[in-house]
């Protein structure tokens, strides 16, 4: 039996996957999957993007779809590379939104630490620890003491489940990371609440605007932050990415 081996990009939210996507071209749909999974090609890469929701539990059931050798027709998918991409909290005081941050190593909060295997990333400044961590990390205390406790750049929320996942299969990975909101930002507690469940909660989120209004003017800068990293993670992507497979 044949096999494919593209590499496989796994963004948490469609926001963060969006500028990119309109880079490539559109491939095949995967009904099988547990998420959002489709085939697409960057010049003469393939790469499957899947879009699994926040946090570790739906990153783990994607990757055992992933790790469970789907079919695309008479042949069997087998990745070649698998990179968490999306966006981070910035714990570092010179990261600012928009920057990106290359994962020299993934580590947990459990001291945990995973030394990046993908070689599509190149050694480019920021290049260091992205630390995953169970929730948003929603002030700027918690991202101080973060960075004092674990000295990492970034964090998110699923890369240490794609490392951990990754190493015991012997697939390369890699964590691509552009912050959405930096060490000073603090999200509003609505916005958090309303997140809390790994997708946006409508109700609790027009609960936190009727009860207070000063939400709107938070979401609109949250949704402009957010809108500058997307667009800089596909430029980022495509740089390391893009060279001849």
């Amino acid at each position: 039996m044949d096999t494919i081996g593209p590499g496989v990009l796994l963004f948490a939210l469609r926001r963060e996957a969006a500028p990119f996507r309109r880079r490539l071209r559109v491939g095949r749909l995967f009904a099988s999957a547990p998420c959002w999974a489709r085939l697409h090609r960057l010049g003469d890469r393939p790469l499957l993007l899947l879009i699994t929701g926040m946090g570790p539990a739906r990153t783990a059931a994607a990757l055992q779809w992933l790790l469970s050798r789907p079919q695309i027709g008479e042949a069997t998918l087998t990745p070649a590379f698998i990179v968490s991409a999306g966006f981070a909290a910035g714990l570092h005081g010179e990261l600012l939104v928009g920057d990106s941050v290359v994962g020299a190593e993934v580590a947990d909060l459990a001291g945990r630490h995973w030394a990046t295997t993908w070689n599509g990333a190149t050694q480019r400044a920021p290049y260091g620890r992205i630390l995953t961590v169970p929730g948003i990390v929603a002030t700027a205390a918690e991202k101080h003491a973060l960075f004092q406790e674990f000295h990492a750049l970034a964090a998110d929320m699923e890369s240490s489940t794609v490392a951990e996942t990754c190493s015991a299969a012997g697939i390369p990975f890699g964590c691509v990371r552009v912050i959405s909101d930096d060490v000073r930002d603090d999200l509003p507690p609505s916005l958090v609440a309303a997140l809390a469940g790994g997708r946006l909660a409508p109700g609790q989120l027009l609960s936190g605007m009727l009860t207070a209004p000063r939400l709107v003017i938070d979401l609109w800068q949250l949704a402009r932050r957010t809108r500058r990293a997307a667009r800089r993670l596909a430029q980022v992507l495509v740089e390391l990415l893009g060279p001849p497979v």
